[in-house]
């Protein structure tokens, strides 16, 4: 069965690529120009249309599209006021949430019964508290102010905001047509910069990969903002990487298997890049063809990590990276390198990954697999 599969990030479009698995090619069919930096992709209720940001420091975007036959067409775009980074779509249909990076902020956007964006709502700012705004910051470089980084949905409608900056996940509800309201927290370690982060199958656990502190830890669901996570921070550099040169790496992202309760994926990113970013460290003697993805076996419970192991790609700079509905690929891309692989996943713990497909796509970030 062919796959299409839409990739965007740092650029000002966004690719249609065709995945054949039987004859082994991935080939981009499109690229259709876009809002600029379209570097997260998200789906909407209707498979043909889907919800991208457009990363601007200063003059960010988010924008709804449809897929045709011609490839991409924006179909409504609004302010984001601040740096986006990441789009929810509320499980119920209703909207988006937005999660501004620069500016350390999130925003509710409702949408129309055809998909585009509401002209109309207020829509306010709900700008993110600082708890290290008057102490010293665990890490100064990254951790200078709020630093929303994605949305995720919980029951009943809650949301998690993870917050690099605060080494917080913010618990937020929604207030009537279009505002926010932060009720609680989940308290990371300091420094841990929480980027991502997945709900387990059951809903019960919310796992949380920090990407300044290179591991992945949890908590439960529900839980409050005292620092009760279910297990210690689990670390994600491959072994490849020797002690003292993780600091210069960052970890990206997490996902769960669709159909495994058990076994999460995590990117690591920048190991290329490890001997250049520390100079005064002795080089690393045996350089890889690209950065690892942890793939982490979970307890029967999902209370605890059994092992972790690591798939060697070929791409260099991993951000997000997506697994298909039906658990048989993985989609990966090299920002620095502009390659896009396809992995097709096996083994009874669906830790073994085989290239399968691969194509030069320049600064890809984000998938959606249609």
């Amino acid at each position: 069965m062919p796959y299409t599969l839409l990739a965007g990030g740092y650029r000002s479009s966004i690719a249609a690529l065709a995945f054949d698995p039987a004859a082994g090619t991935l080939t981009k069919v499109s690229d259709a120009h876009t809002p600029i930096n379209p570097s997260w992709l998200e789906h909407a209720p209707a498979k043909n249309t889907f919800y991208a940001v457009s990363e601007d420091e200063t003059n960010g975007t988010v924008f709804s599209a449809v897929v045709n036959d011609d490839g991409v067409q924006v179909t409504s775009e609004r302010k984001t006021h601040g740096g986006p980074c990441h789009v929810h779509v509320n499980k119920d249909g209703s909207g988006i949430v937005v999660a501004n990076y620069v500016g350390g902020s999130v925003l509710h956007i409702p949408t129309n019964a055809d998909g585009t964006l509401s002209t109309t709502s207020e829509s306010p700012v709900l700008s993110l508290p600082f708890p290290y705004e008057n102490s010293p910051k665990p890490n100064p470089a990254r951790q200078d102010a709020p630093h929303a980084h994605q949305v995720l949905e919980g029951e009943n409608g809650l949301l998690y905001v993870f917050d690099l900056g605060s080494d917080r996940i913010y618990h937020v509800i929604r207030q009537g047509e279009s505002g926010l309201k932060v009720v609680d927290w989940n308290q990371c370690a300091p420094g841990f910069g929480p980027r991502h982060g997945v709900v387990s199958h059951d809903g019960k656990l919310l796992y949380v990969l920090g990407e300044l502190g290179h591991a992945v830890t949890a908590f439960d669901i529900p839980s409050t903002h005292d620092y009760h996570p279910v297990f210690a921070p689990v670390g994600i550099i491959p072994p490849s990487v020797p002690e003292g040169y993780s600091g210069s790496m960052d970890a990206a992202e997490i996902t769960l298997h669709p159909n495994d309760p058990r076994t999460l994926y995590v990117s690591n990113r920048l190991e290329l890049d490890a001997s250049k970013a520390n100079p005064t460290l002795p080089p690393i003697q045996e350089r890889q063809v690209g950065d690892a993805v942890a793939v982490l076996r979970l307890k029967a419970n999902g209370k605890g990590v059994e092992s972790v192991s690591f798939v060697r790609t070929n791409c260099d700079t991993i951000r997000a990276f997506q697994i298909s509905a039906d658990g048989k690929y993985a989609a990966v891309a090299g920002q620095q390198n502009e390659l896009v692989e396809v992995y097709e996943i096996g083994g009874d713990k669906h830790d073994q990954w085989k290239l399968v497909a691969a194509a030069p796509v320049d600064r890809v970030t984000d998938f959606i697999w249609l």
